[in-house]
């Protein structure tokens, strides 16, 4: 387990070297010169998709995610970090992901489903399917111990937007309660 996280930090410093010198560009070269067992390597390839999101490169990190999410298969489970990234997000067109995550997600397990759900409610929103996303996100605020900081005021967000204002008065009022009992 030891040598695991040894590897992991590793190969990940490795590519914030590549994408600190030579941009995205380079990171990209980089890859391509890899073996095939570390481009299958499913969390460097997570890494790999976080340096192209911070590098604005938001088509190849897409390009790269769908790639992941076949790759893994319907029975694997996603890892958090996958869903984080995801939730970052901002291709021109994200309907092969869309498509990916809500098959995902219909048939994913309860500690799976959160996390798919919050991604499919940023995708929504980004394509501005206000209803949708708020369906989404009605399911991540019924897991409150897998609510993350953003969770409450992008859900507030989203069901002021798709005119259920009751609802987003509702988690405000939540989150509210939950920081004062803290």
């Amino acid at each position: 387990e030891e040598l695991k996280d040894l590897r992991s930090q590793t190969e990940n410093g490795l590519l914030d070297e590549k994408m600190n010198e030579e941009g995205v560009d380079g990171l990209l070269e980089w890859w391509d010169a890899q073996s095939r067992s570390r481009r299958n390597n499913i969390d460097l390839k997570v890494g790999f998709i976080q340096r192209l999101i911070d590098c604005n490169d938001h088509e190849s990190a897409s390009e790269f995610t769908v790639e992941v999410l076949k790759k893994i298969g319907d029975n694997t489970s996603i890892s958090k970090e996958l869903c984080t990234q995801i939730t970052r997000l901002q291709p021109e067109d994200n309907s092969k992901l869309l498509k990916l995550i809500e098959k995902r997600a219909k048939r994913a397990d309860e500690s799976q489903r959160c996390c798919l759900n919050r991604a499919l409610g940023y995708l929504y929103v980004r394509n501005n399917d206000f209803a949708k996303a708020a369906e989404a996100f009605k399911e991540v605020t019924a897991c409150p111990t897998q609510l993350q900081p953003n969770d409450v005021m992008m859900a507030s967000y989203v069901f002021e937007q798709a005119g259920d204002k009751e609802a987003a008065e509702k988690i405000r009022q939540d989150s509210l309660k939950s920081a004062m009992s803290i």
